[in-house]
């Protein structure tokens, strides 16, 4: 019994180790209406789509027969009457009883997702750094923006379009200095009248995960000490 299993952990550990070796080529496609990841290893192959639509409406009340709209107000026009009015057992347990309440000043609700303000600086050297490490590693075949920036506010807009440009103006060389990028398309504009972003990113890479364990992990716990760092600051 201790034989056959031990046999078969061997025959796991190496279909492991295959699978680590062998070459894994993914595709991520983002719009306005959804995400689409793929994955292929030889011939097998996954598609995962990920919807960015709106909630369902709620379904709206039908409206009340004009009938019951007047008895209803003037049941309401009898009570504000002085002197007690006559009110039958069904008309007094529809009739609510309002409470004098002070106002109370709005509180905001607490961001449960909010995340760490880190240094932008520190965050496109750490990407960089990273990129130049996986430039032997990572085989970038597609890398396609299409951007049309939009948000209500043409002042903002025109911030975060600079913003936008300057970064692409420092990882766009990089990028084409170091990767073999055939199909490498940045188009970046800005709507100053509208108020929905339009967003076209596709993104086709392959790798060698056993190559891309130890970067990853490198790179990550760097990243893990900046948050932690910048959260012990903020407690402070």
């Amino acid at each position: 019994m201790a034989r056959n299993v031990a046999i078969i952990g061997m025959l796991l550990f190496a279909l492991v180790v295959l699978i680590l070796c062998l070459r894994i080529g993914a595709c991520i496609q983002a719009r306005n209406d959804g995400i689409w990841v793929r994955f292929q290893i030889g011939l097998l192959h996954k598609t995962i789509k990920l919807r960015m639509g709106s909630e369902p409406a709620k379904k709206k009340q039908e409206p009340e027969h004009p009938e019951a709209l007047r008895e209803q107000s003037r049941k309401s026009s009898l009570s504000e009457e002085p002197g007690t009015p006559r009110m039958d057992g069904e008309t007094a347990k529809k009739k609510p009883v309002r409470e004098s309440k002070q106002p109370q000043m709005p509180q905001e609700k607490p961001d449960k997702l909010r995340l760490p303000d880190l240094d932008l600086g520190d965050l496109i050297c750490e990407l960089l750094t990273f990129l130049d490490d996986v430039k032997d590693r990572l085989r970038i075949d597609v890398l396609r923006v299409n951007l049309l920036l939009a948000t209500g506010d043409a002042a903002k807009t025109g911030v975060y379009l600079g913003g936008l440009s300057a970064l692409g103006g420092i990882i766009y060389p990089f990028l084409e200095k170091n990767f073999q990028i055939r199909d490498f398309v940045v188009q970046m504009d800005g709507d100053f009248e509208g108020n929905i972003t339009q967003y076209d990113l596709r993104f086709a890479c392959s790798f060698r995960p056993i190559r891309m364990i130890g970067v990853v992990l490198r790179h990550g716990r760097k990243l893990y000490h900046m948050v932690k760092q910048k959260q012990s600051v903020e407690a402070e």
